[in-house]
């Protein structure tokens, strides 16, 4: 069971009633100075995390996104930004009924009565967008892992140390599952199965997320075809691509 904090009741909420399995999720995007900003794609990866976890759990999303007028540069960065993250909330969507609506920082759409998740605000210099115009060893799944690394409704600023520091530990996830890869596969451990599931009911806990990938990293008690298991069956959610390596070198 999902239980989402939601800011209109202020107060935790079951997402679903017992044996629904359809969710229409909105997220509405402020945009301020008609740009698209580190707020945009910080609200679309917590949006994208909640239908990845749902999905895991048998639910049939039908989402959409809100945008005020763009500019033609705008809508393609937008763009850019959802292909880039591997975002997969896309497609026109202002339906008040929703059943959840993300709303991103300063955005002051109406959302029906559907359950809102407010998503903090996200500062970052002006020479660290959350899409470079050149290619920099700071991949889009680096700056995602970056942006999961703090609870969503919590302030962040990304920082050029940051995203370096996000690119490493994920060089290092990547490069140690396509080693794992190569050991006989274990099914993952239902402790560790429960506890993932607990942290995602739990207001999507992405921190705790990578916190626990950390663990089974480390873990001398697992097998390393449980860590590879683990490690891919996360990723469903976390979309981090941890798998981008196997078969290289």
């Amino acid at each position: 069971m999902v239980h989402l904090f939601d800011a209109t009741r202020g107060r935790a909420v079951a997402l679903l009633s017992p044996g629904r399995h359809t969710v229409r999720l909105r997220v509405h995007l402020a945009c301020a100075g008609a740009a698209v900003g580190w707020d945009e794609a910080r609200a679309l990866v917590v949006a994208d995390v909640l239908l990845r976890a749902l999905e895991m759990e048998g639910v049939q999303v039908f989402p959409g996104v809100a945008v005020p007028d763009l500019p033609p540069p705008e809508i393609q960065r937008l763009d850019r930004l959802v292909a880039g993250y591997g975002v997969r909330v896309s497609g026109a969507g202002d339906d008040p009924r929703a059943d959840v609506h993300v709303l991103s920082h300063s955005c002051d759409a109406s959302a029906g009565s559907g359950v809102v998740l407010r998503v903090g605000r996200t500062a970052a210099p002006a020479s660290t967008p959350p899409l470079p115009q050149e290619p920099t060893n700071h991949d889009a799944a680096a700056r995602r892992r970056a942006l999961l690394a703090t609870h969503y409704r919590e302030p962040l600023t990304v920082s050029e140390t940051g995203l370096r520091d996000a690119a490493t530990a994920l060089a290092g996830w990547r490069t140690s599952v396509a080693a794992w890869s190569r050991s006989p596969s274990s099914p993952v451990p239902s402790a560790i199965r429960d506890r993932a599931r607990s942290l995602l009911g739990a207001d999507l806990d992405t921190q705790g997320l990578l916190g626990l990938l950390d663990e089974v990293a480390h873990d001398p008690g697992l097998l390393d075809g449980t860590r590879f298991e683990v490690f891919v069956w996360l990723d469903q959610v976390l979309g981090l691509e941890l798998s981008r390596d196997l078969g290289h070198g």
